[in-house]
């Protein structure tokens, strides 16, 4: 079992796109308009790969990658057929026809034959993302040396624990915040097939290699302990059933390991502040 790892990764620099060529102005067009969480997955996108974005959208995040020059092809996919169309009309109109190859299908079904380095499963439930890494479409993407880069808008721990059930070893846990204030969860992975365990706090706080800034990630386990005392408090309203107080019991538990967690982060806020006095 992991217990409360605190090791961190370098930070991002204030902008993940820091060692990109963004003097052509169509480059920076693109890299604008992807927005805090799509700029922390194109950050760990690795220089010269070739890159698989799966539910693609628009196919913002290949074209602005290939307009920096940080890869030179990529494959946006989708399921849906408007947002396929509008993909092949943003490449062809940023001339990148012959570089980006947009392709309607279902998750990981037929993409192997590209043999992408890093893979990209942004904007979906984490629910949805499980089902796209276990499905028999997904087997030829647990090849040695693909980089996985996973955003899920919703059941992030549920997707730790399959992660580490199924043998993905997380490499970081990093967090991108908007300017409304909402933060995303960004997991970078490559599978080895060793399953391993973390726990509950590890699973809903990303506390394995977290890659962010003391004060965001704070903010980030500050939100999870509110949302989890709120689900305590409604359980206490709801039931006197016995199996509905252990559910609490075990809720309280991760909560009182989440606030140990920023205790231990601000700890090493102030050994960090001391030194450099």
């Amino acid at each position: 079992m992991h217990g409360l790892l605190l090791q961190r990764c370098i930070p991002p620099a204030l902008s993940p796109f820091f060692n990109l060529n963004l003097s052509n102005n169509i480059a920076k067009k693109q890299y604008a308009a992807l927005g805090s969480r799509l700029e922390c997955c194109a950050h760990y996108v690795r220089s010269g790969g070739v890159l698989l974005d799966v539910g693609t959208d628009h196919a913002m995040l290949p074209i602005s990658l290939v307009l920096s020059g940080k890869i030179n092809r990529a494959v946006a996919s989708d399921i849906n057929g408007g947002p396929v169309a509008a993909a092949e009309r943003n490449v062809s109109r940023n001339g990148l026809s012959d570089k980006i190859t947009v392709i309607k299908t279902d998750g990981l079904t037929g993409l192997e034959k590209f043999e992408p380095t890093d893979i990209v499963i942004a904007g979906m439930g984490g629910e949805m993302i499980i089902s796209i890494l276990s499905s028999k479409a997904a087997e030829w993407s647990k090849r040695e040396g693909i980089r996985f880069i996973l955003q899920p808008m919703t059941r992030q721990s549920l997707l730790r624990r399959f992660l580490a059930e199924d043998g993905y070893l997380t490499e970081y846990n990093s967090l991108a915040e908007d300017t409304g204030g909402r933060i995303y969860e960004i997991i970078v992975c490559r599978f080895t097939g060793e399953p391993y365990t973390i726990s509950e706090t590890e699973a809903i706080g990303g506390s394995i290699n977290r890659d962010s800034p003391d004060e965001l990630f704070i903010k980030h386990l500050a939100g999870k302990i509110k949302q989890l005392r709120r689900q305590a408090e409604g359980i206490l309203k709801s039931s006197d059933n016995e199996i509905r107080r252990t559910e609490l019991s075990a809720i309280m538990y991760t909560v009182e390991g989440l606030e140990e967690l920023k205790k231990l982060i601000n700890a090493e806020k102030g050994k960090s502040n001391a030194e450099l006095l």
